[in-house]
């Protein structure tokens, strides 16, 4: 297990592929990779973005499943105090297959995997039966009004600070499906307003910050044969959105049904005009 190190977190010069299902163990290997000088943060509803397309490694939504908090300490060393496990022994399994090709893995080298049916596969009746249980959300937000999640409020001032003004980062709203909104002003509706209120608060008014919504009313958010399920998209939906995300980095000002561009302060060169020789942030 120490030899074949299957996560990357021991002191030895070796490549590693992620091979592990569970994001927690893979993430701090590509975190540490040299190759890469960006990451994308997200939830599910972003895990369709290819860092091949937009250029850097994306994390993935997070679950219940364990964290390894030795990973994310700072040093190689202490792994070999946590390797003396099954789970580790089935993961060396899977990473000694994986280098000498008795496994083809569907991740990615940069941590990409799709987690959607191919959209040869798309059928409108498969789609509504997952539509079906998600449905309009009818509860009605308490008098007091609802306000951005508390663990955004804590963490996404941190992380934005946290990068460089010399790097483009850039906070983008993905498309949910309108039945998700339905009706304007429920409990969901409402949530998802005050989250955009409060990361336009924080985000919008921060240099070399873009900032692209969407989830919007349009030809994504309204077309339910854009989606899998109500709140995650099909691969030609994700084609669709990194063409856009990059054609708004090169022009902030070019107009599309798509998404709006929520205005920041930034000018002359702490406005990006081109992702060439550039990194983005994505969150």
């Amino acid at each position: 297990m120490v030899l074949v190190d299957p996560w990357g977190g021991l002191p030895l010069p070796l490549h590693r592929l992620p091979v592990t299902g569970n994001a927690r163990f893979t993430m701090p290997m590509l975190a540490r990779d040299g190759h890469f000088d960006s990451v994308m943060l997200g939830t599910s509803t972003g895990r369709l973005m290819q860092p091949a397309v937009l250029d850097g490694p994306k994390q993935v939504p997070l679950n219940p499943e364990p964290w390894p908090d030795w990973m994310y300490q700072g040093t190689p060393w202490m792994g070999y105090l946590h390797m003396a496990n099954l789970y580790a022994l089935q993961e060396a399994a899977n990473q000694f297959m994986l280098q000498v090709g008795l496994r083809h893995d569907h991740y990615g080298a940069d941590g990409y995997t799709s987690f959607v049916g191919a959209d040869s596969t798309y059928t409108r009746a498969r789609a509504d039966r997952l539509f079906v249980h998600w449905g309009p959300d009818h509860m009605r937000p308490p008098p007091g009004g609802v306000a951005a999640a508390p663990a955004m409020q804590a963490y996404l001032p941190r992380v934005l600070h946290a990068v460089p003004d010399t790097t483009l980062r850039i906070v983008w709203f993905p498309p949910v499906q309108a039945i998700r909104h339905n009706p304007q002003g429920s409990m969901y509706d409402s949530m998802f307003a005050a989250c955009h209120r409060y990361v336009a608060s924080v985000a919008g008014h921060m240099p070399n910050t873009l900032v692209i919504d969407f989830d919007i009313p349009g030809p994504i958010v309204d077309n339910r044969d854009m989606f899998w399920d109500p709140i995650h998209y099909r691969l030609m939906t994700a084609d669709r959105i990194m063409g856009d995300m990059i054609a708004a980095v090169h022009d902030r000002t070019r107009p599309s049904p798509d998404y709006i561009i929520i205005p920041s302060p930034c000018s002359g060169s702490a406005c990006p005009r081109s992702l060439k020789g550039r990194h983005p942030v994505l969150s």
